[in-house]
C-alpha cells in the first residue's frame, strides 16, 4: 500500500531480489571450480617444493640433535680422561679418536661406552 492507502506499491520501496537463475548458479560454480582446479594445478609445483623443505628441514633438526647429544657424550668423556689421567682437552680427544680408530667404533661409540663404565664403576661403590 502507498501512503493514500491505495493499493499500489510506493516506487521508493524495494522491490525483492528476483531469484538467481539455476543455470547461472550451476555455471558460475562450475567456472570457480574450473579456477580452483587450474589454481591447484598452478600451486601444485609449489606445494610440492615446500614440502620437500620441510622435509628437508626436519632431517637437519634431527641431525642437530643427534649432534649436540654426541657432543655431550663425547665431552663427558674428555672430561673423564682430563680429570682421571691428567690429559688435556687434545690429548682426551686424540685419544678417544685412536681407540676409535684402532677398534672401528664410532667415536661416539666409544665415549659413550668410557661414560657408562666410568658410571658403572661409581655406581659399583654405593652401598645399597
Amino acid at each position: 500500500m502507498d501512503e493514500t492507502g491505495g493499493g499500489n506499491p510506493s516506487p521508493d520501496r524495494a522491490r525483492p531480489p528476483t531469484p538467481p537463475d539455476l543455470g547461472d548458479v550451476a555455471e558460475r560454480r562450475v567456472e570457480r571450480t574450473g579456477r580452483r582446479r587450474q589454481l591447484d594445478r598452478e600451486l601444485q609445483p609449489y606445494l610440492a617444493d615446500l614440502e620437500r623443505s620441510l622435509v628437508a628441514a626436519s632431517v637437519r633438526e634431527s641431525h642437530v640433535h643427534d649432534a649436540l647429544a654426541t657432543r655431550t657424550v663425547i665431552g663427558q668423556a674428555i672430561g673423564l680422561l682430563m680429570a682421571h689421567e691428567g690429559l688435556t682437552s687434545e690429548e682426551g680427544f686424540a685419544r678417544l679418536v685412536g681407540v676409535s680408530q684402532n677398534a672401528n667404533i664410532k667415536l661416539r661409540d666409544i665415549a659413550a661406552r668410557y661414560v657408562e663404565a666410568w658410571e658403572e664403576k661409581v655406581n659399583a661403590g654405593k652401598p645399597t
